[in-house]
């Protein structure tokens, strides 16, 4: 699990959720595993000053006897990308055109956090 603060400082927190129909299959390859695992989903992702863009999971699990509502879960922050050094464009041009994207009201996605510099 990556640490948050070890990755400079927070220019962009961005999320989104989606609820599961309990009743979904999980079909991988082409074969069905049967009935999904999970009922909720909320993934977020942090865009850092170093370049980095951190991705963490968190899931709501289907209920049963032990737990009747369903127990949440976090998989912590792991690395999803990383700017090269001789980019041509630079995190905070990523992390603003992002954000209009967003503000325009084109994808699923919400701002969490953005910094002042954005």
């Amino acid at each position: 699990m990556a640490k948050l603060s070890a990755h400079g400082r927070e220019l962009l927190r961005t999320s989104r959720e989606r609820n599961i129909d309990p009743e979904a299959r999980t079909i991988v390859n082409g074969q069905d595993l049967g009935k999904t695992l999970t009922t909720w989903e909320r993934e977020t992702r942090s865009y850092r000053s170093d370049g980095h863009i951190m991705l963490k999971v968190d899931v709501r699990f289907s209920g049963d006897r032990i737990y009747p509502e369903g127990r949440l879960h976090s998989y912590g922050w792991k690395l999803y990308k990383k700017l090269k050094k001789d980019a041509t464009v630079t995190i905070e041009d990523l992390a603003k055109k992002w954000v209009a994207t967003i503000e325009a009201g084109n994808s699923s996605w919400k701002v969490e956090y953005k910094s002042l510099a954005l």
